[in-house]
């Protein structure tokens, strides 16, 4: 397994705006007004963690054609639904989606500190995940989905249990980022299954 990872803030609060320095696709620094998580490659690339003590709480989102649509209100709606059963989301709370044509399963991770009882709506997946970050402009995101399983399944010897992917980017800094997303492959134990 790999060493603790460092992971990046973001903020439970929608008001809150910072200004982060990035690097543009003609590698010259700028500042944009965003509080879109920003990964380090080295903690976040090609990266194994393990997932044995970690929570999600589990919503759905509309999506048309994969994509999905009102993204923040089901994110703001299930951090509200995580204080109300007690729980909290960490400062470097992962957001991921999961697939689907019509309908994506969003997860929003949860404080692992404050464990909240299981119900129906929190995800306890277990195993180990796998994560590679990838510049995923408009109509590349399928094949960047097949190459980064087809990595997956040569690096553990079988297809991933489920994939998720965390949109990076916002219609602030998309543009500069390149799309940049991270691509999630969770493994489950082979004795949990």
């Amino acid at each position: 397994m790999a060493e603790q990872m460092q992971r990046v803030p973001v903020d439970e609060t929608t008001d809150k705006q910072e200004k982060k320095p990035i690097i543009s696709q003609n590698n010259e620094p700028t500042e944009i007004t965003c509080k879109c998580p920003l990964l380090d490659p080295d903690d976040w690339n090609a990266v194994e963690s393990d997932w044995s003590d970690i929570q999600f709480l589990r919503g759905t989102t509309p999506a048309v054609l994969g994509v999905p649509l009102r993204f923040s209100a089901t994110r703001d709606r299930l951090v509200k639904k995580a204080k109300q059963l007690g729980g909290r989301l960490p400062e470097d709370a992962m957001i991921l989606v999961g697939n689907g044509k019509f309908r994506r399963d969003i997860l929003v991770e949860l404080d692992n500190n404050r464990k909240i009882p299981s119900n129906k709506k929190i995800f306890e997946p277990g195993g180990s995940s796998f994560t590679k970050i990838y510049e995923a402009p408009w109509g590349q995101m399928r094949n960047l989905m097949t190459e980064f399983e087809t990595q997956a399944t040569a690096r553990y010897g079988r297809r991933p249990d489920q994939t998720w992917v965390w949109y990076l980017t916002c219609q602030i800094c998309t543009t500069e980022r390149n799309f940049e997303t991270l691509f999630v492959a969770h493994y489950k134990n082979e004795k949990t299954g």
